[in-house]
């Protein structure tokens, strides 16, 4: 009986790490799982970010293109200071070619 009892706890102890054995690949193939979910995550959101980083540009560029009311208005306004003034030198012109 002496021989089988260190037989015995060696057994014990063999059956106590393949069982901590299967939990850890458990944990492990549980791990690998949620860092593939997270990588697939981090894809995804780095492609979000890439789409609003293009939208972002293309609305800054759109900006910088874009006319205001204001802008309109202070062009019509010159426009039509140049259209008075022109009218007004024709006027000049005219009335200087009937005096002679």
């Amino acid at each position: 009986m002496s021989q089988e009892s260190p037989i015995n706890i060696l057994s014990a102890r063999v059956r106590q790490m393949i069982m901590e054995y299967k939990e850890l690949r458990s944990k492990s193939e549980s791990l690998s799982r949620d860092v593939d979910k997270l990588t697939a995550e981090i894809e995804k959101l780095k492609s979000q970010l890439y789409t609003q980083e293009q939208r972002y540009n293309a609305l800054m560029t759109a900006k910088m293109l874009s006319v205001t009311d204001k802008d309109l208005e202070a062009a019509k306004m010159r426009i039509n200071n140049l259209q008075r003034s022109v009218s007004h030198c024709i006027t000049l012109l005219t009335e200087q070619d009937t005096e002679q």
